[in-house]
């Protein structure tokens, strides 16, 4: 007898077996790449608690070094005021005592009297000295808190503007120029109006104003002068 194969079932017999081993294989790469992501994922999340880690310790040394510096420049300025306060006090004694140096030495009485009206000037710009300093330390340290509170505002707005210029629609350019056009208009036409107004102000005046009004100096030639004593200066 002659065999009859049948290659439709042998085929489809061979197509099942071949669905099967690529099912298989394809479970065995899932199962391996799901195994290396695991692998990653508990890698990287190690070394994420490393970074945390690290930054707050940091962070931590940061703070310490800080309070450090701000103990020390704290402790300076206490010895400074203790120093102009023993200063002020040395003066204080001095000056009781002035009359009785006089009377003892009265041969260079003027020359002591000067010495002394010096030193009084010397603790004087010391002290002023010390509250400026105190003064610009404080202000510079607010002008860097004020610096970096702009700074975020200012990246907010850019934020913000340019959200805003995403989702508005664009406007028409000729808007834009006709309205240019009448504001620069309408500011030409008030500067003649504004130039009669004053004109006829300064007519209105008075002699006695106008005298006044002229003499009146300007800002910056007023000079100031700073006198800590009012002697001369004969040895």
């Amino acid at each position: 007898m002659i065999s009859i194969i049948d290659y439709d079932a042998t085929y489809h017999e061979l197509q099942a077996k071949r669905k099967l081993l690529d099912e298989s294989v394809q479970s065995m790469q899932d199962q391996s790449d799901h195994k290396n992501n695991q692998a990653l994922i508990k890698l990287t999340t190690e070394q994420l608690k490393q970074l945390k880690l690290e930054k707050n310790s940091q962070q931590q040394k940061y703070s310490d070094y800080i309070n450090q510096v701000n103990d020390i420049l704290q402790r300076n300025r206490n010895s400074l005021f203790n120093l102009h306060q023993k200063e002020d006090k040395l003066y204080q004694i001095k000056t009781s005592l002035q009359s009785e140096l006089l009377a003892f030495i009265p041969s260079v009485g003027l020359r002591h009297k000067k010495l002394l009206q010096q030193e009084q000037v010397d603790v004087k710009i010391r002290r002023h000295k010390h509250i400026n300093e105190e003064k610009l330390r404080q202000q510079q340290q607010l002008r860097g808190i004020g610096d970096q509170e702009m700074k975020q505002i200012s990246q907010n707005l850019s934020k913000y503007a340019r959200n805003d210029e995403i989702n508005s629609p664009k406007q028409d350019d000729n808007n834009l120029e006709n309205g240019s056009l009448v504001m620069s208009k309408s500011f030409n036409q008030s500067q003649p109006r504004q130039i009669q107004q004053q004109s006829q102000i300064s007519q209105n005046l008075t002699p006695v104003v106008k005298n006044q009004f002229q003499q009146k100096p300007l800002r910056g030639q007023i000079q100031s002068q700073l006198q800590y004593g009012d002697y001369e200066d004969d040895d």
